[in-house]
């Protein structure tokens, strides 16, 4: 006995997302309102569908039918995912992997579900939505990469987790931290510090509502966690806040009030500033610096640059000026160290 066609449809090579529908939801008209509008050559592709298309055609105008059945298969796919029946042919391709696994080292293999960012079609192609992360992801497939999103719609996923919630799985917030040398680089730690904050007062506002965070299962790990890595993060915070206080420091250190520091930033011409890893070229007590009234325009532009390449993350220790300024960063870390080069004629 020759294989239906909605059998045939769904064992090709690429429509491993499709489930197949049942043929009751398929030959109820309600069910089908408003598709003979989307679908070019609609009641042949629906015959076609159910298996009772008998036209004798050419070769060309049956490719257009069969173009224009896989399209309204699609469209009738979108509808029936998200009934009963349908959320558990799909729960099941779920359960077994059949989408794909998240990428995301984080979510530990965590099962994607194919979903459109449209459910109009012709707008995007499937994506892969991760439940852990709630992000995006693109089908490694070419193939699968290819479908039209509005085959899945965009409301599935959320369906199939209000009417499975134990499906649901915990959220993660744990992500990689950027270091060199075992230190959190300076910039990255100051943004992921902000986000941790909002993160953290968003999750004790809806504790205060009574709602779940999503976040209970990992946040019972970290606190089990604490007491071994509590020193370590301590360790790496006080790193991080003294990199973050030296701009703070030096600035009153050289006496610099409110009003030279916008004068800092406005300086648009100044010295090219290159530099690399060095040693401690003069190995000798930090020089006195001058005091604010000697302050000239390259040195206070040579302080701002200094700043600018801590604040970005910068590991380089001695940098210096084509004016002959040289930055040295002292060995406590606290400040900056500037000598002027003078040419002796003698």
């Amino acid at each position: 006995m020759d294989e239906s066609w909605t059998a045939d449809f769904v064992s090709s090579k690429g429509n491993e997302y499709f489930c197949d529908i049942d043929e009751e939801y398929l030959t109820d008209r309600f069910n089908l309102t408003n598709l003979n509008t989307e679908v070019q050559y609609y009641q042949y592709a629906l015959d076609l569908v159910t298996d009772v298309f008998d036209l004798d055609c050419d070769e060309e105008t049956r490719e257009q039918i069969e173009k224009s059945a896989r399209h309204l298969y699609g469209l009738v796919h979108a509808r029936y995912i998200v009934t009963t029946r349908g959320l558990q042919k799909m729960l099941e391709k779920y359960k077994k992997g059949e989408f794909g696994k998240c990428p995301r080292v984080f979510c530990e293999g965590q099962p994607l579900l194919p979903m459109g960012q449209h459910d109009v079609a012709n707008m995007s192609p499937v994506k892969l939505y991760c439940p852990r992360c709630e992000d995006l992801y693109n089908p490694k497939s070419s193939r699968h990469a290819s479908i039209d999103g509005a085959y899945f719609g965009t409301s599935f996923h959320g369906i199939l987790f209000q009417v499975y919630p134990q499906l649901q799985p915990p959220k993660t917030q744990r992500r990689h931290e950027p270091k060199i040398y075992g230190f959190k680089v300076h910039a990255a730690a100051a943004l992921a510090r902000w986000q941790e904050e909002k993160r953290d007062h968003m999750k004790s506002e809806l504790v205060q509502q009574g709602l779940d965070t999503g976040f209970e299962r990992e946040d019972e790990e970290e606190m089990g966690d604490g007491d071994s890595q509590g020193d370590e993060v301590a360790a790496e915070d006080g790193i991080d806040d003294m990199f973050e206080g030296t701009r703070t420091a030096r600035v009153a250190r050289l006496g610099l009030d409110e009003e030279v520091m916008p004068f800092m930033e406005d300086q648009q011409e100044s010295p090219t500033f290159g530099g690399s890893l060095a040693d401690d070229l003069f190995n000798d007590p930090q020089s006195a610096l001058p005091g604010p009234d000697q302050l000239s325009s390259s040195y206070i532009s040579t302080i701002y640059k200094v700043d600018r390449l801590a604040v970005s993350g910068s590991s380089q220790r001695i940098a210096w000026g084509s004016n002959g300024m040289i930055a040295e960063i002292t060995e406590d870390a606290t400040a900056v160290s500037l000598r002027t080069l003078v040419h002796n004629e003698e």
